[in-house]
């Protein structure tokens, strides 16, 4: 399973492969977020506080 610190509570998230889209849920709770990949990026980009450049700035 993959978990994601988002908000101040840990959602586990699951990929929706009709859409392309990624579902976050909290174990025990009725209500989900879906969002998409980049929202997932920024999500992980915010949380980590990495930066926007590429990982390989010599190509």
């Amino acid at each position: 399973m993959n978990w994601i610190y988002y908000r101040g509570d840990w959602y586990r998230v699951t990929i929706v492969t009709k859409d392309k889209e990624y579902r976050l849920t909290r174990p025990g709770h009725r209500t989900h977020i879906t969002m998409t990949r980049q929202g997932l990026e920024r999500a992980l980009r915010d949380y980590y506080s990495l930066t926007m450049a590429p990982l390989n700035p010599h190509r």
